[in-house]
């Protein structure tokens, strides 16, 4: 998965944790977004994987302005090895 900052100011290693953190987390999902995964952290920032339409962004994380976008790369997307 490549990230992008979408929005705001986030620290490279600190976009990392906050991703594989919700990649990680074995928590039932928050359904009432819509039929999309999402989850709320204690330190603000909320996740979720925008439903199909959003390809190849297939992870969002927002807190207070600051956007995490992860993205298929181009290589991943292909089923290439």
């Amino acid at each position: 998965m490549h990230l992008r900052v979408a929005a705001g100011s986030v620290r490279c290693t600190r976009a990392r944790s906050v991703m594989r953190r919700y990649y990680r987390d074995p928590r039932r999902c928050d359904l009432n977004g819509g039929n999309s995964c999402r989850r709320r952290y204690s330190d603000g920032w909320v996740c979720q994987a925008p439903t199909a339409g959003r390809f190849p962004v297939i992870q969002v994380c927002s807190r207070a302005g600051t956007v995490i976008n992860g993205t298929v790369r181009s290589d991943e997307s292909s089923g290439a090895e």
